[in-house]
């Protein structure tokens, strides 16, 4: 393993950084779905056709035989699974930045969205939890 490197300016890491700051999402695990190609069941089979596996659990990486072993995969992060209403990128940037006004004492936010933004929404989902008020322009 490899060691945290050193932040500037007082020696702290990035893993204390992050262990020390509140969040707001409950859990901030996100799934991660293994997608392994496979060569298609259905006869005839043209080789341009591909099946997909979708795993939800992470492979077998110690020599195991298994159907995908040795196939092409790679790795998809599910951030849009981490909240019903304020998913992917804004519920990271939100989780992040919404406890900081707290603390700093931000009673209200503004926020640009129309009113169908997902932005203006995953905002409004996350500070009504909260109690603080919510105005869009």
């Amino acid at each position: 393993m490899r060691p945290s490197p050193a932040l500037a300016g007082g020696g702290r890491t990035v893993a204390n950084l992050l262990s020390a700051t509140e969040w707001m999402l409950p859990s901030p695990a996100t799934q991660v779905h293994t997608i392994s190609v496979l060569p298609s069941h259905s006869p005839p089979s043209p080789p341009h056709h591909f099946a997909f596996s979708n795993l939800t659990t992470a492979p077998k990486r110690n020599g195991g035989k298994g159907e995908e072993e040795g196939r092409p995969r790679f790795e998809v992060v599910r951030d849009d699974l981490l909240h019903p209403l304020a998913n992917g990128n804004k519920a990271r940037k939100l989780d992040a930045l919404l406890p900081l006004l707290r603390r700093r004492g931000a009673t209200d936010v503004v926020t640009c969205g129309g009113c169908q933004s997902a932005h203006a929404a995953a905002t409004g989902e996350i500070w009504i939890t909260h109690f603080v008020f919510l105005h869009s322009t």
